[in-house]
Order: structure tokens, then sequence, then C-alpha cells
């Protein structure tokens, strides 16, 4: 089980120096805008996978008068896998391990327990982070890279070989684009297909695995939040892009016979039209897209359920304790909701939540019987 103890910032974005020692159950951050509350759950995040929520060029992190940035966080690690420590749990003398990430001349170091790490893998597989934000609360009516960034978050857990597959077949793909788009001769283009056919199937036939894995979690997660939708007429199917009866094989030939197939299309466009990196998650309700006849309200409420019931699903399967960072709560969610969605993550999720609100007084008193700790940022 993942458990921040303590977080420490250093020159990172509002923050010269900051520390905070967080509730191991509910966090509520409240302040006023513009006092750091979003910050601390970017940090949060960018210690977990090394990028930001907020910002795609990891230099706007850095404290405004610094010419680096770390952040540095505790966490006693207590997996049930062979590097958990579940006898010291709840042992107050165990040492916690050390987490940390820096970054200078534009690129980021990880460290675990002073020792460099070649990469995000590790925090990503340690510290399993579920985030909520008001971007991807959009995530049911937005566009279909948001869905397949999700389908690849649960894949990395479930599927120890996904990630792996994934950033060969991106690798290829790019390669196929750079021919394609400079127009090689078709053996030059085509001399991907292979690579590209072998990675679409076993990518493919992990999303779709998970989600069905998915899906009985989310009608769950559904049915304990959201009381105006039926869950028993909700559905997920995974989208390939190609259209082929429901008895149709995607084995690793369909998929070559598909590149070869599109290579003229796929000249004209100058990229690669098919195959995993299209590929979408459909929500039905009804055998009808939920997102060409529900409201953008609702689209927010099912993506926070989609949210919550990808960490359900995480727990169960890999036995990851994930983290929950809820940002700017209050302004997206109605009070019903939002007194819903924390009752699920209390009594189903359980683990560490941090979540920010402008105010969280209405929340401290609908909840005040959990154990939860309250941090108040003052204008900086």
């Amino acid at each position: 089980m993942a458990n921040i103890e303590h977080l420490n910032l250093a020159n990172f974005r509002l923050f010269k120096h900051f520390s905070l020692e967080p509730s191991p159950n509910i966090n509520l951050i409240s302040g006023i805008n513009a006092s750091g509350k979003t910050s601390i759950l970017e940090s949060i995040w960018y210690l977990a996978t090394g990028t930001s929520f907020c910002t795609k060029n990891l230099d706007d992190l850095f404290h405004r008068t610094s010419d680096s940035g770390s952040i540095f966080s505790e966490n006693p690690i207590h997996l049930l896998n062979i590097q958990a420590k579940i006898s010291q749990e709840n042992d107050s003398l165990a040492t916690p391990t050390t987490y940390s990430i820096q970054r200078k001349d534009g690129k980021n170091q990880f460290f675990i327990a002073d020792k460099i790490q070649k990469n995000a893998i590790k925090h990503a597989e340690k510290l399993a982070t579920v985030l909520v934000t008001p971007e991807n609360l959009l995530m049911i009516g937005g566009a279909p890279s948001l869905r397949r960034k999700r389908l690849n978050w649960g894949c990395f857990y479930i599927f120890p070989l996904y990630h792996k597959i994934l950033s060969r077949y991106e690798r290829a793909l790019k390669q196929r684009n750079k021919a394609l788009k400079r127009q090689y001769a078709n053996q030059e283009i085509q001399q991907w297909d292979s690579i590209l056919a072998r990675e679409a199937r076993y990518i493919s036939e992990c999303r779709e695995s998970y989600l069905e894995l998915l899906e009985p979690h989310f009608k769950h997660a559904l049915e304990c939040t959201v009381h105006s939708l039926d869950s028993k007429a909700i559905s997920m199917k995974y989208d390939n892009t190609i259209n082929t009866s429901p008895a149709t094989e995607l084995s690793e030939q369909f998929w070559l016979h598909s590149y070869e197939k599109s290579l003229q299309r796929d000249r004209r466009d100058g990229y690669t039209n098919y195959g995993p990196h299209r590929g979408d998650m459909h929500i039905k309700l009804q055998d009808r897209m939920v997102d060409n006849w529900l409201s953008r309200g609702q689209w927010k409420i099912l993506s926070s359920v989609l949210l919550l019931s990808q960490a359900m699903l995480l727990k169960q399967k890999s036995n990851l304790q994930p983290i929950v960072l809820i940002d700017d709560f209050s302004s997206e969610l109605d009070a019903k909701h939002q007194d819903n969605f924390i009752r699920y993550i209390h009594d189903h999720i359980g683990g560490q939540t941090f979540i920010s609100a402008v105010s969280t007084d209405r929340l401290k008193k609908e909840i005040k019987h959990y154990n939860i700790k309250c941090f108040e940022l003052m204008d900086r």
C-alpha cells in the first residue's frame, strides 16, 4: 500500500519550500485561487509519472526564481507482492522509502532510496495515481485521445507486457508515418507493417479484455453514486476503428492485411489511418452512445464514475492501493454527487485521497465522521 507520509517541495511552482504531512485517508486542501492547491496535487502526479496535468512544458514547473526543481516524498510501500512489507504496515518504527524526482537542464531524474532509476516506470508502478480534474471530466464527450489515455493507464497495471508492447508499436508507427510523409517507396513503408500488426493484435486484445473487466466495476460505481441512470442499461466496448463483424478475429494477419489494403489512402493522407493509435472506448446507454444524448453535466458525472471504477479495478486485480487526486472538486459536481463520490471512495476504494477546493466547509460537515485531515493554504 503506497501512502505518502510526508511531502516536501523545493523550487516547485509557487513554492520555494513546502512540506505536508497528509492523512493516510482523506485530505481536504482549501484556499483562495492561486494559493497553490492544484500545485500540490500536480506535484504528487509529477512524482508518480514524471508528467504534469497542467502543462506540456515541464520547465514551467520551476519556481520562478529557481533554475532547477525537485520533489521528494517519503513513502512506506506495503504492497501485496515480493516487495511488500505487510508486517510493518502499521509499524510506526518502520523506515519509509524515499521516492524523489529532480529536474535540471531540461531532464527528469527519478530516485528510489537515493538510487537513480532509468525512467518513471518504477515510480508509476508503486505510486498508482488516479487523477480527476475539470479537463478529464469531459472525457466521455471529448476527443478519443482522452479515452485512449485511460485505456493505456488501466492496461499498464493489469497486463505486465502492455507498456513495452505499446512503446514498440508507437516507435514503429512513428517510422511508418515518417516514410509516408516523405513518400518513400512501398517497400520502405511496409517494412514496419509486420511489427505494427503483431503489436496491434496484442494491444487490441488487452484493451478489449480490460473493458470486460472494468464494466462490472463501472456499473457498481454508477449504482452507488448516480441514481438517475440505469446501470443495467450501460455497456462498454472497445472500437478498433475498423468496421468488422463481431465474429471477426482481429489477428496479426488481419492487421497486416488492413495495413496493406490502406497503403494508398495512407500515402495520400501522409499518416497511418488504422490501428490502436486510433482506437476508442465506447460507452452506451440502451444501445445509444452516451455522448450523443446526455448533457454536459452528465458527461462529467460519468467521467468521474469511470475514473473511480478504474481505481476499484486496479485495487482488486493488482493489489495496488491507488492514490486518488481530485482537483477543484466543488466547482465541477453538485453537492449530492460530491457526497456520493466521497462516500464511494471511503467505503470501496479506501486508501489516500487528496481533494482541492476553494472552500471545503460544506464537505467537512458532511464527512466529519470520516478520518479526514484539512489544510488551508494562505495567499502566496
